[in-house]
């Protein structure tokens, strides 16, 4: 959760997208009740205004998952959503496709074996402080599919 731009609390989960996105939104849900609904439960907590979130390139079902779920929860609690690529949340380094092929940012190639590497892939970090302007609300999943 960021407040004026900067992160004040973070959750995460090591279990599947599908299991964490519910897990994560509920403990946030609980933890940061929105005082318009809620006034009498945390008042001097914000109001959910946005959603920041990686709209890929990853996992495709994890990416469809996301979509849909985020989408959902914004049309049932009003709040915008922005989204960015994966690589503002991981330094810029390669992002695992699937066994040791790697998606790498444009000014790289977009598919790389493992071991062609010349950055080593990072772990997905949320930012100290968060850049607004790196984010759209043209939020279309990034999907890179590799021909079958």
């Amino acid at each position: 959760m960021y407040q004026n731009n900067f992160l004040c609390a973070s959750y995460t989960s090591k279990l599947k997208t599908s299991e964490a996105l519910v897990g994560v939104f509920s403990q946030l849900f609980e933890d940061f009740k929105n005082p318009a609904i809620y006034p009498t439960i945390h008042p001097d907590l914000p109001a959910i205004k946005g959603v920041y979130y990686a709209k890929g390139p990853g996992s495709f079902t994890s990416l469809k998952l996301t979509h849909i779920f985020l989408h959902t929860l914004a049309l049932i609690h009003g709040f915008e959503l922005y989204s960015t690529t994966g690589f503002d949340f991981n330094d810029n380094t390669p992002i695992l496709a699937y066994a040791n092929k790697y998606f790498v940012s444009k000014e790289r190639e977009s598919l790389s074996d493992f071991k062609d590497l010349k950055i080593a892939p990072k772990d997905f970090k949320l930012p100290s402080f968060l850049e607004k302007d790196k984010f759209t609300q043209l939020n279309t999943p990034f999907y890179i599919l590799p021909p079958i």
